[in-house]
Protein backbone atom coordinates (compact mmCIF):
# COMPACT_ATOMS: atom_id res chain seq x y z
CA UNK A 1 0.00 0.00 0.00
CA UNK A 2 1.26 3.47 -0.92
CA UNK A 3 1.99 6.04 1.76
CA UNK A 4 -1.13 7.96 2.80
CA UNK A 5 -1.49 11.48 1.44
CA UNK A 6 -2.78 13.78 4.19
CA UNK A 7 -4.54 16.92 2.95
CA UNK A 8 -5.09 19.79 5.35
CA UNK A 9 -8.00 21.74 3.99
CA UNK A 10 -8.97 25.29 4.98
CA UNK A 11 -6.76 27.55 7.01
CA UNK A 12 -9.07 27.37 10.03
CA UNK A 13 -7.68 23.88 10.54
CA UNK A 14 -4.10 25.05 11.06
CA UNK A 15 -4.46 28.64 12.26
CA UNK A 16 -5.91 29.68 15.62
CA UNK A 17 -8.44 32.43 14.86
CA UNK A 18 -10.22 32.72 18.20
CA UNK A 19 -8.61 36.01 19.28
CA UNK A 20 -9.36 37.50 15.87
CA UNK A 21 -12.97 36.29 16.02
CA UNK A 22 -13.42 38.02 19.37
CA UNK A 23 -12.08 41.26 17.88
CA UNK A 24 -14.22 40.86 14.75
CA UNK A 25 -17.47 40.38 16.66
CA UNK A 26 -16.88 43.41 18.89
CA UNK A 27 -15.87 45.59 15.94
CA UNK A 28 -18.78 44.64 13.71
CA UNK A 29 -21.29 44.89 16.57
CA UNK A 30 -20.04 48.43 17.21
CA UNK A 31 -20.27 49.34 13.51
CA UNK A 32 -23.79 48.07 12.80
CA UNK A 33 -25.18 49.75 15.91
CA UNK A 34 -23.38 52.94 14.96
CA UNK A 35 -25.37 52.86 11.72
CA UNK A 36 -28.65 52.28 13.58
CA UNK A 37 -29.08 48.50 13.85
CA UNK A 38 -30.33 48.63 17.47
CA UNK A 39 -29.37 45.03 18.31
CA UNK A 40 -27.86 43.82 21.58
CA UNK A 41 -24.78 41.60 21.66
CA UNK A 42 -26.71 38.48 22.61
CA UNK A 43 -28.92 38.79 19.54
CA UNK A 44 -25.92 39.68 17.41
CA UNK A 45 -24.25 36.40 18.43
CA UNK A 46 -27.43 34.43 17.79
CA UNK A 47 -27.64 35.97 14.31
CA UNK A 48 -23.96 35.34 13.57
CA UNK A 49 -24.17 31.73 14.73
CA UNK A 50 -27.28 31.09 12.66
CA UNK A 51 -25.53 32.34 9.54
CA UNK A 52 -22.69 29.87 10.15
CA UNK A 53 -25.01 27.01 11.08
CA UNK A 54 -27.14 27.46 7.97
CA UNK A 55 -24.05 27.74 5.76
CA UNK A 56 -24.88 31.08 4.19
CA UNK A 57 -21.23 32.02 3.69
CA UNK A 58 -19.82 29.77 0.93
CA UNK A 59 -16.14 30.73 1.28
CA UNK A 60 -16.12 31.23 5.05
CA UNK A 61 -14.23 34.50 4.84
CA UNK A 62 -14.98 37.04 7.56
CA UNK A 63 -15.65 39.73 4.96
CA UNK A 64 -18.44 37.52 3.66
CA UNK A 65 -19.81 37.04 7.18
CA UNK A 66 -19.67 40.80 7.74
CA UNK A 67 -21.74 41.49 4.63
CA UNK A 68 -24.35 38.87 5.53
CA UNK A 69 -24.81 40.28 9.05
CA UNK A 70 -25.12 43.81 7.66
CA UNK A 71 -27.73 42.72 5.13
CA UNK A 72 -29.85 41.23 7.92
CA UNK A 73 -29.59 44.17 10.31
CA UNK A 74 -29.32 47.30 8.15
CA UNK A 75 -30.87 48.81 5.00
CA UNK A 76 -29.57 47.75 1.58
CA UNK A 77 -26.08 49.00 0.76
CA UNK A 78 -24.69 49.37 4.27
CA UNK A 79 -22.75 46.13 3.93
CA UNK A 80 -20.52 47.73 1.30
CA UNK A 81 -20.14 50.93 3.33
CA UNK A 82 -19.04 49.10 6.49
CA UNK A 83 -16.81 46.66 4.62
CA UNK A 84 -15.01 49.53 2.87
CA UNK A 85 -14.70 51.34 6.18
CA UNK A 86 -13.06 48.54 8.18
CA UNK A 87 -11.70 46.01 5.68
CA UNK A 88 -8.10 47.20 5.93
CA UNK A 89 -8.30 47.08 9.72
CA UNK A 90 -9.72 43.55 9.54
CA UNK A 91 -6.76 42.43 7.43
CA UNK A 92 -4.30 44.04 9.82
CA UNK A 93 -5.93 42.54 12.91
CA UNK A 94 -6.05 39.10 11.31
CA UNK A 95 -2.26 39.25 10.97
CA UNK A 96 -1.93 40.46 14.57
CA UNK A 97 -4.31 38.07 16.33
CA UNK A 98 -4.07 34.84 14.35
CA UNK A 99 -1.28 32.40 15.09
CA UNK A 100 -0.20 28.77 14.75
CA UNK A 101 -0.85 26.63 17.83
CA UNK A 102 2.12 24.81 19.35
CA UNK A 103 0.19 21.54 18.92
CA UNK A 104 -0.02 22.17 15.17
CA UNK A 105 3.75 22.58 14.89
CA UNK A 106 4.40 19.33 16.76
CA UNK A 107 1.72 17.29 14.98
CA UNK A 108 2.63 18.41 11.45
CA UNK A 109 6.30 17.73 12.11
CA UNK A 110 5.49 14.25 13.45
CA UNK A 111 3.12 13.36 10.62
CA UNK A 112 5.62 14.49 8.00
CA UNK A 113 7.99 11.75 9.19
CA UNK A 114 5.65 8.97 8.04
CA UNK A 115 3.19 10.49 5.58
CA UNK A 116 3.15 12.79 2.58
CA UNK A 117 1.40 16.08 3.40
CA UNK A 118 -0.61 18.44 1.22
CA UNK A 119 -2.21 21.81 1.92
CA UNK A 120 -4.93 23.91 0.33
CA UNK A 121 -5.09 27.52 1.44
CA UNK A 122 -7.54 30.42 1.34
CA UNK A 123 -5.43 33.20 2.85
CA UNK A 124 -2.03 34.44 1.70
CA UNK A 125 -1.26 35.83 5.17
CA UNK A 126 -1.86 32.42 6.74
CA UNK A 127 0.72 30.86 4.44
CA UNK A 128 3.10 33.53 5.68
CA UNK A 129 2.43 32.42 9.28
CA UNK A 130 3.24 28.82 8.33
CA UNK A 131 6.46 29.94 6.65
CA UNK A 132 7.44 32.04 9.67
CA UNK A 133 7.00 29.06 11.99
CA UNK A 134 8.93 26.71 9.66
CA UNK A 135 5.86 24.58 8.98
CA UNK A 136 5.20 25.42 5.33
CA UNK A 137 8.13 23.36 4.02
CA UNK A 138 6.80 20.24 5.75
CA UNK A 139 4.05 20.12 3.12
CA UNK A 140 5.18 18.40 -0.05
CA UNK A 141 2.39 19.94 -2.13
CA UNK A 142 0.55 23.23 -1.65
CA UNK A 143 -2.28 24.72 -3.70
CA UNK A 144 -3.75 28.11 -2.86
CA UNK A 145 -6.70 29.98 -4.30
CA UNK A 146 -4.75 33.21 -4.84
CA UNK A 147 -1.57 31.68 -6.30
CA UNK A 148 -3.23 29.04 -8.49
CA UNK A 149 -6.00 31.38 -9.73
CA UNK A 150 -8.89 29.19 -8.68
CA UNK A 151 -12.26 30.64 -7.72
CA UNK A 152 -12.81 30.66 -3.97
CA UNK A 153 -16.03 28.64 -4.28
CA UNK A 154 -14.31 25.85 -6.23
CA UNK A 155 -13.12 23.64 -3.38
CA UNK A 156 -13.66 20.45 -5.38
CA UNK A 157 -11.51 21.82 -8.21
CA UNK A 158 -8.67 22.81 -5.92
CA UNK A 159 -8.67 19.33 -4.36
CA UNK A 160 -8.43 17.79 -7.82
CA UNK A 161 -5.55 20.11 -8.68
CA UNK A 162 -3.74 19.06 -5.51
CA UNK A 163 -4.10 15.29 -5.98
CA UNK A 164 -3.04 15.66 -9.61
CA UNK A 165 0.11 17.49 -8.48
CA UNK A 166 0.81 14.78 -5.91
CA UNK A 167 -0.03 12.00 -8.41
CA UNK A 168 -2.25 10.15 -5.92
CA UNK A 169 -5.71 8.63 -6.04
CA UNK A 170 -8.52 9.92 -3.75
CA UNK A 171 -8.95 6.58 -1.96
CA UNK A 172 -5.40 6.92 -0.64
CA UNK A 173 -6.02 10.43 0.70
CA UNK A 174 -7.17 11.68 4.09
CA UNK A 175 -8.70 15.13 4.16
CA UNK A 176 -8.55 17.05 7.44
CA UNK A 177 -10.80 20.11 7.67
CA UNK A 178 -13.14 22.10 9.87
CA UNK A 179 -16.08 22.87 7.57
CA UNK A 180 -18.73 20.29 6.76
CA UNK A 181 -20.14 22.02 3.68
CA UNK A 182 -16.84 22.51 1.85
CA UNK A 183 -14.04 20.46 3.40
CA UNK A 184 -15.78 17.28 4.51
CA UNK A 185 -18.40 17.37 1.75
CA UNK A 186 -15.93 17.41 -1.12
CA UNK A 187 -13.50 15.04 0.55
CA UNK A 188 -16.24 12.44 0.94
CA UNK A 189 -17.65 13.12 -2.51
CA UNK A 190 -14.26 12.44 -4.09
CA UNK A 191 -13.85 9.19 -2.13
CA UNK A 192 -11.33 10.30 0.49
CA UNK A 193 -11.26 9.47 4.18
CA UNK A 194 -12.24 12.57 6.17
CA UNK A 195 -11.43 13.95 9.61
CA UNK A 196 -13.28 16.93 11.03
CA UNK A 197 -11.52 19.22 13.51
CA UNK A 198 -14.11 20.75 15.83
CA UNK A 199 -11.88 23.48 17.24
CA UNK A 200 -13.10 26.28 14.96
CA UNK A 201 -16.05 28.61 14.55
CA UNK A 202 -17.47 26.09 12.07
CA UNK A 203 -18.05 23.53 14.82
CA UNK A 204 -21.53 25.11 14.88
CA UNK A 205 -22.36 23.30 11.65
CA UNK A 206 -24.33 20.03 11.57
CA UNK A 207 -24.44 17.54 8.68
CA UNK A 208 -27.24 18.11 6.18
CA UNK A 209 -26.51 15.19 3.85
CA UNK A 210 -24.41 12.01 3.77
CA UNK A 211 -21.40 13.74 2.24
CA UNK A 212 -21.19 16.12 5.20
CA UNK A 213 -20.76 13.30 7.71
CA UNK A 214 -17.04 12.96 8.52
CA UNK A 215 -15.45 9.54 8.86
CA UNK A 216 -13.87 10.73 12.10
CA UNK A 217 -14.14 13.82 14.33
CA UNK A 218 -11.57 15.20 16.75
CA UNK A 219 -11.84 17.93 19.37
CA UNK A 220 -8.23 19.08 19.21
CA UNK A 221 -5.33 18.89 16.79
CA UNK A 222 -3.32 16.37 18.83
CA UNK A 223 -6.01 13.71 18.32
CA UNK A 224 -5.36 13.66 14.58
CA UNK A 225 -2.21 11.54 15.03
CA UNK A 226 -4.08 8.92 17.02
CA UNK A 227 -6.92 8.67 14.48
CA UNK A 228 -4.57 8.34 11.52
CA UNK A 229 -2.19 5.86 13.14
CA UNK A 230 -4.78 3.70 14.89
CA UNK A 231 -7.87 3.88 12.68
CA UNK A 232 -6.77 4.70 9.12
CA UNK A 233 -3.16 3.76 8.35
Amino acid sequence: MEKLFLIFSSDQTLINEWNFIEYFDKKLFEQINGFGARIDFRNYMALRNNIIQTKKIPTGHFEELLCEICKLTLPTGYDKIILTRIQTEIWDKRKKYCYVNLDVRKVIAKLSENYCLGLISDHKEYLELLRRDNIYDLFSFVVSFHEDVIGEDEKEKILLVLIKKANVIPSNCVLIGSRLDTDIYYGNKLGMMTIRLNDSIFSLQSPKNRYEIPCFSVENFKEIIKVINNSIA
